[in-house]
């Protein structure tokens, strides 16, 4: 298993929106700030996710702020653990599962 590169998300994440009926401005400053405060702080990247209203008009946009970096020797360790017992407790229901079934149906053809 490798180590996995990693968001780190900066600072806050920013909503505007973008309904044409409401007229909304942002002043440009205010959005600069925004971006030189997570440019400070390490970000290099941005993500953007927009949300339409029920007819499919633009209703908001959301940007949050983030760089990447190769997961610590820490992380990954934690990770690897995790993902072992995720595998062990989904393999142990898997089998609980597939003798319920095993059982259901001895008994279904051993009494016909």
């Amino acid at each position: 298993m490798e180590k996995k590169i990693v968001k780190i998300y900066v600072g806050e994440e920013k909503e505007f929106t973008a309904r044409s009926w409401e007229n909304k401005n942002y002043d440009i400053d205010e959005v600069i700030k925004f971006f030189e405060y997570a440019k400070k702080e390490g970000a290099t990247h941005t993500q953007w996710r927009a949300s339409c209203d029920y007819e499919g008009c633009g209703d908001s946009c959301e940007v949050s702020t983030f760089y990447n970096k190769v997961e610590s020797d820490e992380d990954y360790e934690k990770r690897v653990i995790n993902e072992t017992i995720k595998k062990q407790n989904e393999d142990l229901e898997k089998e609980r599962k597939d003798r319920e079934t095993y059982e259901r149906l001895k008994f279904r053809f051993e009494n016909e």
